[in-house]
């Protein structure tokens, strides 16, 4: 298990740093800006939703830092 949340790990600070250089690149104008967030940002954040969303399923909940789907949809 160790090994897996480490390579989930790493892929998604790769996807996350791949999302933050692609947010410094959103284009000023502001159709031309909606494209990009479609086709590359939106990619980009399905990406490393898929390795956050593993690293969940793997890691205790006292050790997950963020609230878990759970939490978001019956602790209103």
């Amino acid at each position: 298990a160790a090994a897996k949340i480490s390579d989930l790990t790493d892929a998604l600070a790769a996807a996350c740093g791949k999302l933050e250089a692609d947010l410094d690149a959103v284009p000023g104008d502001a159709l031309t800006a909606m494209r990009y967030c479609h086709d590359v940002l939106l990619p980009d954040m399905a990406e490393a939703r898929k390795s956050a969303d593993a690293l969940e399923t793997l890691t205790a909940d006292d050790c997950w830092p963020f609230p878990t789907y759970a939490d978001l949809l019956f602790s209103v």
